[in-house]
């Protein structure tokens, strides 16, 4: 079985680091699995082992046929795509073609109806299209059953095609050192009555980083300092920056740090505060090392993500009250490690074996349809 992995680049988020493990992952169980990106290759990413091929950064129709190319050249069985805009390149560029068509599999990242006033036309005109090639896909894998109930009602995709496959976020944690350095750091070496709100997150519009920094100021009441990190970086970095002035929180910008809960400062709790996530991925990786998190119940994918009360809390509203109440709430919890189980289902194997499952009914539901009417074809010539 050849698959052909589509995402935009090798790095530079969520999607891209998933599409390297899965490759990598697949290529072990005798999936030859490849990555196609757009444009140059950065060769520190590049998988071992894995086949990477690079098709024009610009351009949708140069993009397509490029795609549509390869497909054919290489004869791909199923072509994954991951995000909306490279499900569709992948959807269609199989439309019309009778003979030794691949498989389309498309994946679902995010929740996407509280998006639209964020993103705008572009993303609208995106979502458009959608609905009218999602039903055409041979299978759709969505990070997180909220993921999976939006789809099947947004895009008409039926319900035997959906399948929820949870991201391998486990996958960079070496869990037990960074469980036993973590929980030395927050019970040993903290200062007494001190704490750090992290934000893994990108500083743009819809991670909306501004509430971490109002609930370090409504908290710090209660504790002696206060301090908000951000691990990312975006366009509203000096926004926040100048709101933290005007608050007279202490923050810190790391900038966009891979492995950011290896530099998380003792007594830490996470604070995502995203309108949407399809996962979170951070909160996860958190609970990996020992670390509490907060998000809010209304950021609906997350809620696959977390187990209140034993790896963090969902908050029932939105308020910075909300937010502030529930990180109030965590910030002596330690884990025991009642939560292994749990994250055992975000292991690379455990995704890895999922989205192969999915890979190969899609492939033998392929198989079977082409036989059909080369059976006809043999049946006909025979009379």
């Amino acid at each position: 079985m050849r698959v052909a992995i589509l995402v935009p680049s090798l790095g530079g988020g969520g999607a891209e680091f998933v599409a390297r493990e899965w490759a990598r992952w697949l290529n072990t169980t005798g999936v030859d699995a490849r990555l196609v990106v757009c444009g140059p290759v950065d060769p520190l990413l590049r998988p071992d082992g894995v086949q990477v091929h690079s098709i024009p950064d610009k351009g949708f129709i140069r993009r397509l046929l490029a795609v549509r190319r390869y497909a054919a050249s290489s004869r791909v069985d199923i072509i994954l795509g991951l995000m909306p805009y490279f499900n569709l390149l992948a959807l269609i560029s199989q439309f019309g073609r009778v003979g030794g068509r691949a498989r389309v599999v498309i994946s679902g990242r995010n929740v996407e109806v509280p998006l639209r006033k964020i993103f705008g036309i572009k993303f609208r005109a995106i979502q458009a299209i959608a609905k009218i090639c999602y039903p055409f896909a041979d299978a759709y894998i969505a990070i997180s059953h909220t993921v999976a109930a939006e789809a099947a009602a947004l895009y008409r995709i039926e319900p035997k095609n959906i399948y929820v496959v949870p991201n391998p976020a486990t996958a960079k944690v070496d869990v037990r050192a960074a469980h036993a350095t973590i929980k030395c750091s927050r019970d040993t070496l903290a200062p007494q009555h001190s704490l750090n709100l992290v934000v893994p997150a990108r500083l743009v519009e819809q991670k909306r980083p501004h509430i971490p920094v109002l609930v370090a100021s409504e908290i710090t009441k209660h504790f002696e300092h206060v301090e908000v990190h951000f691990f990312g970086i975006g366009p509203l970095e000096s926004e926040i920056q100048q709101l933290a002035q005007g608050c007279s929180v202490s923050v810190k910008f790391h900038g966009w740090v891979e492995a950011w809960f290896e530099e998380c400062p003792p007594n830490s709790v996470v604070l995502l505060a995203s309108l949407a996530e399809g996962f979170g991925n951070v909160l996860v990786e958190a609970a990996s090392v020992g670390i509490p998190s907060v998000v809010s119940s209304r950021c609906l994918g997350s809620s696959d993500a977390i187990v209140p009360g034993l790896t963090g809390e969902l908050c029932a509203g939105d308020s910075v009250n909300d937010y502030a109440e529930a990180v109030l709430a965590v910030a002596d919890l330690t884990m025991n490690g009642a939560e292994s189980a749990w994250l055992s289902r975000f292991t690379l194997e455990s995704s890895g074996n999922r989205v192969l499952r999915v890979l190969r009914d899609v492939y033998k539901k392929g198989v079977r349809s082409e036989i059909v009417p080369l059976a006809v074809e043999l049946a006909d010539r025979s009379e």
